[in-house]
This record gives structure tokens, sequence and C-alpha cells, in this order.
């Protein structure tokens, strides 16, 4: 895969292509089409891979232990009728890999890492401690593994770590 760069302002690249295809459109957003897999470099330099709005959702609807193929999916709590805990795999299974974990129904979820591993949300990872995503509609987090530890790189709604 070749990786195409640019920096400034979004709406000053208006028409950016990259392979023929427009990637930024004349509302100066980002465009993905259907990609399934895209990155997100920081202005300090850190490269994310996001899940794309059109990435297939997978349902868990009750407590389950996350697999390898689940990530690069839309994970959500349809079908649950209490809080869930989604096991994540081993770090080094999804290292580069990105998911979201996206709420459906108004129950809270729950990410629960390997023992040695941390979920690091707002600086602060605490290994075999889980993230919990407020039972909302709509919260949703966006979870990124680097091979040791994960990271939380965005999310909307109420997120809390266990202490």
């Amino acid at each position: 895969m070749s990786t195409t760069h640019f920096s400034g302002p979004v709406d000053s690249k208006a028409g950016f292509k990259v392979g023929g295809k427009e990637v930024i459109n004349s509302s100066g957003n980002l465009t993905t089409g259907t990609t399934t897999e895209a990155k997100v470099t920081t202005s300090a330099g850190s490269i994310y891979p996001v899940v794309a709005p059109n990435a297939t959702v997978a349902a868990k609807a009750a407590t389950a232990n996350l697999a390898a193929a689940d990530f690069g999916k839309n994970i959500t709590n349809t079908g649950a009728g209490a809080a869930i805990v989604l096991t994540l795999p081993a770090a080094a299974t999804v290292s580069g890999k990105a998911m979201r974990v996206q709420l459906t129904v108004a129950q809270d979820v729950s990410l629960s890492p390997a023992a040695t591993e941390k979920v690091f949300l707002g600086g602060d990872g605490v290994a075999n401690k889980d993230l919990v995503i407020a039972g909302v509609i709509g919260n949703y987090a966006d979870i990124y593994c680097d091979g040791t530890d994960y990271f939380v790189v965005s999310y909307s709604g109420v997120l809390t770590k266990e202490g």
C-alpha cells in the first residue's frame, strides 16, 4: 500500500487526488468512498489507522472474546439486554489495527485487556483494567493497538477507566 502525505489546512487542498481519485472534496471534507481502512496522521507525526464509516458492522449482544478478525469493523452492542464485557485479543495479534465500538443499545460495554496489557485513555493506562463505555446510544470509542497496548484515539460520550 502506498502512502500519500499532505500538510496544511484541509480546505487548502480541495480537489486533492490520490491515484486519480478525489480524496478531499470542494467542501474541504476527506472522502473515503468504499475504503474500509484509512490512516490519520497527527500534527505530532503519530499515525493511527481509523475504521471507515462504511466498515462492516459486527453486533455483540453478549459478553464475548473479540478476535483479530473483529478489527477493522464497527462493533456494536445491538441486541444486548444488559451490560456486556468484550475481552480484547492479545495485543500482539492485532498490531497496527483499529476498531470502533459503538453503542446502539443503552447498556454499558466494557473492553477488557489481557492481564499484562493496558488500554490508554487520556494518557493513562493501567494493566488489566477495563475501559467502560457508558450505556448511552451513540457513545463510541475508536481503539488502536500498537502490538503491546491499546489506545483510545477518539471517542464520543462518556468513557471511564477502572482505577
